[in-house]
This record gives C-alpha cells, structure tokens and sequence, in this order.
C-alpha cells in the first residue's frame, strides 16, 4: 500500500531479521510483537491519493529544508492515516515525514503501544504482506487494534526502485485490554520509563 524507504527509526531494539520468519514466496515477515514507543516528533509533507501514488520526492524535499534550518534529522518514516479498504482511494490521507527534536516538528504522535512487524521484500508485495500482518496483529491476545495511522519505518538508505529488496518495519496503533500480554510479547522502549 504504502511506497518508501529509508533510515532506521530509533523507536526501541529493531526486530531481528533472524527470528523465525513467516515465509510468504518473495517476501517474508518477523512474529508480531507489542512494543511502546516515546513521542515520536516529525516534520512531514502530505499526499492524497492512492498510497501507490505517493512519490519519493516527498522525503527528497524535507532534506534541504532539514538542512537549511539546521536541523538535525533522523529516520525516514510513513504514516497512513486511512484504510485502504474502506476510503475511496483519491481520499487516502498519507504523510512522508523525517524524524526531528519535537522543537522542529510539525506532527507529534503520543507515546502508545504498537503491534510491529519486520516486512522483508519489494514493494511489488507489500500490499498482499499488509493484509497477513493484520492477521497477526488481530490474533496478538490483549491488545486490540487502535485509532491511528499506521506507521512505516524504513531500514534503507535509497526510494524509488520497486524491484529492490526491503526491510521495513509496520508499526499498527493498538490498546491493550489489560496486563495479560505474556512478557514475550511485551517489548517495552528502553528509552520510555
């Protein structure tokens, strides 16, 4: 659904790449796990439209404005705030967005938890990986899925290219019903105390 790439997000300890993955043909995807994250601070560009439609010019502008106000940035990240399914496509809502100090941003997510998923392969297959990692994110025990958009995290320096093979990480808003998530599942920030 979602077309980008990027840096890693220091949201927590990434998901391993070695852990058991679900083989899917030409892509695969970690377990999903619960994770929380601190605030995140971004500055963003929007796009409405198909998700496929979002261009990679979109990240390749925040790097000279980052620059020319002296901003130091960090990861490259995605955020779709609609789904897919039921949002006629030329409505979807999608913003491209660097990671900055929250004096910098323009959009600031809440701490929250999240159900993360580790997507390895092209972007050809990620529309089909989305639907799996709702799946597993539905079948988690404790945690429901939340309000919110849905955030991509990218492991790669370079956009564009469909062909190339990617690690990404989605990150699906949830709740939690209450403690009975096991301590495997619940992967808590080492930055959030």
């Amino acid at each position: 659904y979602y077309r980008h790439s990027g840096r890693l997000l220091s949201t927590g300890k990434p998901l391993s790449r070695t852990t058991e993955p679900f083989e899917y043909g030409e892509w695969q995807l970690s377990r999903t796990r619960i994770q929380r994250t601190r605030a995140l601070s971004m500055r963003t560009r929007s796009h409405i439209g198909p998700y496929e439609n979002v261009p990679p010019s979109l990240w390749d502008d925040l790097h000279p404005e980052c620059k020319g106000l002296d901003i130091t940035q960090g990861a490259l990240v995605g955020l779709g705030w609609d789904n897919p399914t039921t949002t006629p496509d030329q409505l979807l809502r999608f913003d491209a967005g660097v990671l900055v100090a929250a004096d910098h941003a323009t959009l600031m997510l809440a701490p929250r938890y999240w159900a993360v998923t580790l997507y390895t392969g092209t972007f050809a297959n990620l529309d089909r990986a989305y639907h799996q990692i709702a799946l597993q994110t539905a079948a988690l025990t404790g945690a429901q899925i939340d309000a919110g958009p849905i955030l991509e995290v990218y492991h790669s320096e370079s956009l564009g290219e469909e062909t190339l093979v990617r690690y990404l990480e989605v990150f699906v808003p949830v709740r939690l019903d209450d403690v009975s998530c096991s301590p495997h599942e619940l992967k808590r920030d080492p930055h959030d105390h």
